[in-house]
């Protein structure tokens, strides 16, 4: 081929293909006729025109129609194998061409057959066939309205853009509308509607609606799979039904129905083998009666899938909105909004459904059911629903969420609903009765019975029978698949679940609802992380009814803030773990209510729960598991918390806490033979409270097997915590503390077993702790391992009551009681007791002693138990016609306040063997009626009761108030009379009567007493009877005991050491005693017939009175140990003797008194039988106990008072031997009020001044004894004498030293030393210690002195060599030397240590060579100046010890020293009389020193006073020439010149000694007047400092002596304050002791005080001269 060719078949096909793009158009008008050509110019008047033009044509075609309408009746258009054609409408008047799609002029009234062409904006095609096939066919803008026309589309490809098609076809079979394997499009606004029910066929095609509006259009899928796809459309009143595998997808539209075009007859999307998507749909209805359309229906044999998404449904109005039966429906973030139906989602006759909600939200919606389930096959069902929302803030009525019924008799039957909790303790034939009311009732809402029909008992029973059937038939179902998820359901109602599997997973329900809010009949609910906030309308209402095989799994979940009851269950089975119910309440019925089922409670709290009238669980023939578990905080009302009647319980890890209750906590009983079990292990029962009116217990048990192991009861008050009747119990591994109320009471159960008990550290009393009451008569109980200690407990603990003559022993075994304190509280015997066999007394529980252990006709055996170191304020153990064994028991170191002691018995069999009993004791007991103490018994009382006592060890027992150390045995029954003790060991008991035995009652015979074998040692019988007492000696007899035991070491205060006996005769202590007009207390004395004194006899004694002829008269005697007394009145004249009678022990003893005289301070007046007192202000004087004379003597009113037995002296005064003429002032603070010495041990006699070495009474002015200061000494301590001499000599040396500066300017040591002289001075008779050292004397500590003899001129030699010791060294230089020859020995040491060190030479002090030089450059002024400073500082001790040797006090008629009784005042005493001379010539030596200083104060004043001489010149005369001219003066004066008296401050040293003159002066003469004493003290301080401050140192130019006055008037201030607090009233009341002790106390602190404001003075000062100079 060659190039041309080749370019031309290019040329042809190119032509080919650009004519195959070229378009064809067409035109059509209605204006033209019917002969146009299609032009624009000439158009076709018809679409039917073209059908023979168009034929196959792959160019593209366009028909353009002008506006106007177009009746095409009976006209086909048809269209074959055309590829591209469009039909568009124009307005030729705007020869508008184009294609436009967006035409905004259209006009939408279809309905307008206006034939004015000129008015039309649109193109309306009326009456016309339309037919395509395989074509491809875009219609714009164009209208079409079929009346009796059909539209088919077959295997072609439509689009309409902002097209109308309006279906109005009559009823016609030949009329249809289908689109066949075809693509048809709506777009762009465009609109389909529809009048008369036709349908849109779809065969295999594929129908897309986008932004469209379709109105009654039916779209049915009638063949083949198609897809329906619509977008952003409007379909109102529209009905689809998909089928054939087909799809159809809604996105963004609306779906709507009117309730006046509504069809009742169709479902909005009817589903079958198909599958359905709606997305952001809103699916609405306006009507508002029933009968909208169903929403979807799925079909029942095939298959579906329906998804919607972000769906909101709302208004409807239908019986059934959705019904499915097989497939996969998803439900997502849909709402549901104001819509009424009986069900929302119907599910019947499924076959492998599958159901999947999330996010649902419902919004006041009207429901009977949101699920609806009925099975008719036997496939599977699944739902799952999540993010599930109701809420109640809009209101939606639920009566059924879920309802997965087979049939109406899947419901509950109302009996099971009726039930009654008026008592739980109802037995099952209560709980099967019929409520003929309650037949009324209809079973489903949907059930349309007759009311008329008989609702009788025979109806409920062929009802049940035909649950009973139904169920047998569906029981081969598959199980309905129900998942919740992550959902919030409020205010929904009740799940109706038959043949289900249902899971709930953190779904938050709260809801109200009137009988249940799930129903579970043969399904499993399974409940995870839900919670609950439930109420019950009708407050009769469960939250979960369950039956026929169902089961409940509740877990990680919460019940809160809910009133209804929770759960009711029949023959089914429960388990609830990690589950919380907080805050929860429940009224008439019980909160969990099984009956012939089961439940497992695990990992549970249940907090604040109340109930008023319901348990909280009740089982009936059921079974139930709780473990680790807890109830707290809650309260419950009058049926028990948990109730139960043939049952098994196991409760294990269970807390029950802080909770109250009216009724039992736990009640189990049946009617049968132990049917019950409850078993309780590792648990804790802590601060719960019962509160019943007939004493609330914890658990009760009739008929059951209780075992309770390894739990803790801790701070509960039950009364009592167990009560079982009838039962099995085993209690192990039990610690029981801090419990009030009991814990086990028991009546007649088979057998009790306690294994492991601890009773410890409680601090709360028990009403008891076991009571048992006629145990079986052929069973044993057995306590073992018992322990309890550390306890406050009540007097109640064991209480055994058994069946006469059973033939089993019941025993406690390694009882452990120790260090427990046992209560006394007065309350009521709390349980019955068996009268004893016949006796003359009746045994009631008001006369049962008191005690821990009671036994009552039982026969018990104690082993191997320790009971130590207890404290019993009642008995330990009763015993009542039984038989008691202790053997291998240790009872030891037990206080016992309260007889009977350790044990009381009374028509029993004790019986010990081989027990160790000792340093058990007991206190006093005081009868608080009389003064006197209780008589008890020891160790064991008994009463009619045989004895056993074998190979025992009694020892160290101390009941010193009791009858019988270790046993009182008091038998008056000889049948009783049993007595066998062998072979044991009675060491170191101790009773009043009968160290170890007393014997009282009947004598019995040989027979009857055997004590053989045994060792009776160091026992002590206090009053009588060592060992034994015995009233009656019958057959034991003294001789007997002796040969057949060994006796040795007992003792008692009277009778034989051994064995005694009882008293026989009474004594007066005094046989005569004065005749009186008052009662007085008579004392006498009991004695044995033996005449020793019978101290064993306690107790209060009726005495008779008889003197004479006169009536006898009857007084009440108390005696204690034997010394008894009573108080009477005595009337008679003279001598008179009167008959005493006491009668004790039953027999009478009788003696005699006589009455001489008057008492005390009253004389006898003629024949008045009477005596008096003398007049007031007189009394009688008496010498001893006797009167001097019957003469009433005058009395000094201002230092005593007198009147009646009153005869006492004022305060400060004291009687001397009852003489009211030897009335004498006290000493400064000596005497208290009412005649009393200070509180020491140590004065005695006159004035209390004697002083008396130990405790023998003195004799008068024989005493001789020590004294500090003029208190007694209690201690004498010679080796003080040491330390004192010590101190006084380095006092000297200190003196030596500091002589020279201790008054020179800046210092005040002087001043300070004479402040502490001149307190010990004046506070020389108070309790000083130390202060007395300053001034010399030896009296250094308050109460101790150095000899027993040294009295006060001893002591005032020692003051006087002390001073002069004291003075020689003080004088001398020896502390200098003594400090230089130290220097010296130093240097003599080192010079040998090393010869060669240039260094070695002598150190002297820098203040010693500072003394020495001054000394050697004043011409001896300087030291001069030192002797005066320590004259000043030794003048008060000189002045102080020679006045008090001149100070005397007249006693009687003797002189003695003021200072020492002991010491006569100058008489005969040559050492008194040698001081006394000795002070009288000190005393004048240094009077004359100060006269001369006087001298020579005027002799200056004479100088300087020029004014002397003109006014007086004849006492001028004479001082010049008596007294100028003496040569003595003159040379004083030189002296006193040389100590630089040229300052008047000089002479405030004179004024300091004077006034420490004045203060000596008074301390001694004012002993014997110390009420103005400290106010005389005072008063010269405050002159001399006036006087100093007024008269001397205004006068003073400023001097270097400013100094040491500024210092003096700070010391003299302090001194002051001191003065003025001890003269203070408030003072005046402290205890002496401490009078002188603060005083010592304030004279160290002031001189602190002044040494540190010394040292802040003199740093102020260098850091002035440093700093400011």
């Amino acid at each position: 081929m060659n190039i041309n060719k080749i370019i031309f078949c290019i040329i042809i096909l190119i032509i080919e293909i650009v004519k195959s793009q070229q378009i064809t158009s067409y035109y059509i008008s209605n204006k033209n006729n019917d002969n146009g050509n299609g032009t624009i110019d000439n158009p076709f008047k018809s679409l039917c025109q073209l059908n023979s033009i168009l034929n196959y044509s792959i160019i593209p075609i366009i028909i353009n129609i002008e506006y106007g309408v177009y009746n095409s009746t009976n006209c086909t258009f048809f269209l074959n194998n055309i590829s591209n054609i469009s039909i568009i409408s124009y307005n030729n008047n705007n020869n508008n061409n184009n294609n436009n799609n967006n035409n905004n002029n259209n006009n939408n009234n279809n309905n307008n057959n206006n034939n004015n062409n000129n008015n039309y904006q649109s193109t309306i095609i009326d009456n016309i066939n339309i037919e395509f096939l395989k074509s491809n066919i875009i219609i714009n803008d164009l209208i079409f309205n079929f009346k009796n026309e059909s539209m088919s589309i077959i295997e072609s490809n439509i689009t309409f853009y902002n097209s109308v098609l309006n279906l109005d076809a009559l009823n016609s079979a030949s009329i249809f509308y289908r689109i066949l394997k075809s693509n048809a499009k709506f777009a762009n606004q465009s609109k389909m509607t529809n009048k008369n029910n036709w349908s849109l066929d779809l065969q295999e095609s594929n129908l897309i609606v986008i932004d469209s509006f379709f109105d009654r259009i039916l779209i049915l899928v009638i063949k083949g799979s198609s897809t329906i796809n619509f977008d952003n459309s409007i379909f109102v009143d529209c009905y689809f039904g998909i089928t054939y595998n087909s799809w159809m997808f809604i996105n963004n539209s609306q779906i709507i129905y009117n309730n006046e075009n509504h069809y009742t007859l169709f479902t909005t999307f009817s589903i079958t083998n198909s599958n359905l998507t709606i997305l952001n749909t809103i699916i609405t209805s306006s009507s508002y009666k029933f009968g909208s359309s169903q929403i979807i229906y799925g079909d029942t044999v095939n298959p579906i899938t329906v998804s919607l998404y972000n769906v909101t449904i709302s208004n409807f109005i239908r019986s059934t909105l959705f019904s499915f039966s097989m497939g996969i429906i998803k439900f997502e973030k849909v709402k549901f909004i104001e819509c009424t139906s009986s069900d929302l989602f119907y599910l019947s006759g499924w076959n492998n459904l599958y159901l999947y909600f999330n996010n649902i939200s419902l919004i006041t919606n009207d429901y009977n059911s949101f699920l609806n389930l009925k099975n008719t096959n036997n496939l599977s069902l699944s739902i799952n629903i999540s993010n599930f929302k109701t809420s109640c803030s809009t209101y939606n009525t639920f009566p059924k969420f879920i309802s997965t019924k087979i049939n109406e008799n899947d419901s509950p039957d109302s009996n099971q609903l009726n039930i009654n909790n008026t008592k739980n303790n109802n037995n099952k034939n209560n709980n099967n009765n019929n409520n003929n009311n309650n037949n009324n009732n209809n079973n489903n809402n949907n059930n349309n019975n007759n009311n008329n029909n008989n609702n009788n008992n025979n109806n409920n029973n062929n009802n049940n029978n035909n649950n009973n059937n139904n169920n047998n038939n569906n029981n081969n179902n598959n199980p309905i698949e129900i998942n919740i998820r992550d959902s919030s359901l409020y205010c929904l109602g009740s799940l109706e679940l038959a043949y289900s599997n249902v899971l709930l997973e953190n779904v938050d329900i709260q809801a109200s609802f009137e009988n249940y809010l799930f129903y579970s009949k043969n399904s499993n609910l399974v409940l995870n992380s839900t919670s609950y906030v439930v109420n019950s309308l009708k407050s009769e209402g469960f939250l979960f009814l369950q039956e026929s095989s169902s089961n409940l799994f509740l877990s990680n979940s919460k019940i809160k803030n809910s009133s209804s009851s929770f759960l009711i269950s029949f023959n089914s089975k429960s388990y609830i773990e990690k589950t919380e119910f907080l805050q929860c309440h429940s009224n008439t019925l019980n909160y969990f209510h099984l009956t012939s089922s089961s439940i497992n409670i695990t990992g549970v709290l249940i907090n604040n729960f109340n109930t008023p009238d319901s348990s909280l669980i009740s089982l009936w023939q059921s079974n139930i598991s709780i473990s680790n578990t807890t109830i707290s905080n809650s309260s419950f009302g009058n049926s028990p918390i948990i109730f139960g009647e043939d049952l098994n319980a196991f409760i294990d890890h269970f807390v029950i806490s802080n909770c109250f209750s009216q009724s039992e906590y736990f009640f189990f009983s049946t009617e049968n033979y132990l049917l019950n079990r409850l078993f309780i292990s590792n648990s804790l029962f802590s601060d719960n409270i019962g509160m019943g009116i007939n004493e609330t217990p914890f658990i009760v048990a009739l008929g059951t097997n209780l075992r309770i192991y390894s739990c803790n009861f801790k701070k509960n008050l039950f009364l009592p915590l167990i009560n079982s009747t009838k039962s099995y119990i085993s209690i192990q591994d039990i610690q029981y503390q801090d419990n009030s109320g009991s814990f086990h009471f028991s009546y007649r159960d088979y057998n009790i077993k306690v294994t492991n008990f601890i009773l410890k550290d409680s601090q709360t009393p028990l009403s008891f702790l076991f009571g048992v009451i006629n145990l079986g008569e052929f069973l044993v109980s057995s306590f073992n391992n018992i322990t309890i200690s550390n306890n406050y407990l009540n007097q109640y603990l064991f209480f055994f009551s058994g069946i006469s003559d059973s033939i089993y022993f019941h025993e406690i075994n390694n009882l452990t009681f120790t260090n427990n304190i046992i209560l006394n509280v007065d309350n009521k015997f709390p349980f019955p007791i068996n009268t004893p066999p016949p006796t003359t007394t009746t045994t009631t529980t008001n006369n049962i002693p008191i005690s821990m252990f009671i036994f009552n006709t039982t026969s018990f055996k104690i082993d191997s138990s320790i009971f130590n170191n207890n404290t019993f304020n009642s008995g330990m153990i009763t015993s009542i016609n039984s038989g008691i064994t202790f053997s291998n028991c240790t009872i030891n170191e037990n206080l016992f306040r309260k007889s009977p002691n350790l044990l009381c018995s009374s028509y029993s069999r004790i019986y010990f063997q081989d027990c160790n009993v000792f340093s058990n004791y007991a206190t006093n007991r005081f009868n608080s009626f009389t003064p006197t103490i209780t008589e008890s018994s020891g160790l064991m009382n008994l009463t009619n009761s045989k004895l056993t006592i074998d190979t025992c060890q009694f020892s160290n027992n101390s009941f010193p108030f009791s009858k019988g150390g270790i046993v009182y045995c008091y038998i008056y029954q000889i049948d009783y009379i049993d007595v066998l003790i062998k072979y044991s060991n009675f060491t170191s008991n101790i009773a009043n009567m009968g160290g170890v035995f007393y014997f009282s009652g009947k004598k019995g015979n040989s027979n009857s007493y055997q004590i053989f074998g045994n060792l009776f040692n160091n026992n002590d019988g206090k009053k009588s009877g060592g060992a034994i007492y015995n009233e009656d000696i019958g057959f034991l007899s003294p001789k007997y005991l002796y040969y057949e035991n060994n006796f040795g070491n007992n003792y008692c205060n009277f009778g034989i050491n051994d064995i005694s006996n009882k008293p026989n005769s009474i004594r007066f202590k005094y046989d005569t005693v004065g005749n009186s007009d008052e009662k007085l207390i008579y004392e006498f004395y009991v004695f044995d017939v033996l005449g020793n004194e019978a101290i064993q006899i306690f107790g209060t004694y009726n005495t008779s009175i008889v003197n004479g002829n006169t009536s006898e008269t009857f007084v009440i005697s108390p005696i204690y140990s034997g010394n008894g007394s009573f108080q009477y009145t005595f009337y008679s004249k003279g001598y008179s003797s009167f008959n005493i009678t006491i009668i004790i022990d039953d027999e009478p003893l009788t003696t005699s008194i006589s009455i001489n005289g008057c008492f005390r301070f009253k004389y006898y007046i003629g024949d008045s039988m009477n005596c008096t007192y003398c007049p007031i202000g007189s009394t009688l004087v008496y010498s001893g106990n006797y009167q001097r004379e019957s003469l009433c003597v005058e009395c000094d009113s201002s230092r005593m008072i007198c009147q009646d037995e009153i005869f006492q002296a004022l305060d400060g005064f004291y009687v001397i031997n009852h003489d009211p003429q030897d009335v004498l002032e006290c000493p400064i603070d000596f005497c208290l009020k009412k005649n009393t010495c200070q509180p020491n041990e140590r004065n005695l006699n006159d004035l209390c001044y004697y002083c008396s070495y130990g405790y023998e009474e003195p004799t008068f002015k024989s005493i001789n004894s020590a004294k500090i200061g003029i208190q007694c000494c209690s201690n004498f301590k010679p080796f003080l004498l040491i330390p004192i001499s010590i101190i006084f000599i380095i006092f000297g040396l200190v003196l030596s030293i500091f002589k020279y500066s201790m008054f020179s300017n800046g210092s005040i040591l002087g001043s300070l030393i004479i402040f502490i002289q001149i307190n010990s001075i004046v506070f020389f008779t108070y309790r000083i210690s130390f202060l007395p050292l300053f001034r010399l004397s030896i009296d250094m500590f308050d109460g101790y002195c150095y000899f027993f003899s040294l009295n006060y001129l001893h002591k005032a030699i020692i003051s006087y060599c002390s001073i002069l010791v004291v003075a020689i060294i003080g004088y001398s230089d020896i502390t200098i030397k003594l400090v230089k020859t130290y220097q010296w020995i130093q240097f003599y040491i080192m010079k040998k240590i090393n010869p060669k060190k240039d260094s070695n030479i002598i150190v002297i002090p820098k203040f010693i060579k500072s003394i020495s030089n001054r000394n050697l450059k004043s011409n001896g002024i300087y030291k001069l100046n030192s002797y005066w400073s320590l004259f000043r500082v030794l003048f008060i001790p000189i002045v102080f010890n020679s006045i008090s040797l001149l100070v005397s006090k007249e006693v009687d008629g003797d002189h003695l020293l003021a200072l020492d009784f002991t010491i006569y005042f100058l008489n005969d005493n040559y050492l008194q009389i040698t001081l006394f001379t000795i002070s009288i010539i000190i005393i004048i030596l240094l009077s004359f020193c100060l006269i001369i200083l006087l001298i020579n104060f005027i002799i200056h004043q004479k100088i300087r006073n020029q004014c002397f001489n003109q006014k007086f010149p004849r006492l001028n005369q004479l001082f010049q020439k008596y007294i100028f001219s003496n040569n003595i003066i003159l040379k004083l004066n030189q002296i006193i010149k040389r100590l630089n008296y040229k300052n008047q401050i000089k002479w405030l040293e004179i004024l300091v000694l004077l006034k420490s003159t004045i203060f000596i002066l008074l301390s001694l003469s004012m002993i014997f007047n110390h009420k103005n004493y400290l106010f005389s003290i005072t008063s010269v301080e405050i002159i001399y400092q006036g006087i100093n401050i007024f008269f001397l140192q205004s006068k003073i130019k400023l001097t270097n002596n400013n100094n040491n006055n500024n210092n003096q008037n700070l010391i003299d201030l302090f001194q002051l304050i001191i003065f003025i607090i001890v003269g203070s009233s408030l003072f005046s009341y402290l205890d002496p002791r401490a009078k002188g002790f603060l005083i010592t106390s304030f004279s160290i602190l002031s001189i602190l005080i002044l040494l540190i404001i010394k040292t802040i003075i003199n740093v102020f000062r260098i850091i002035k001269i440093k700093y400011f100079k």
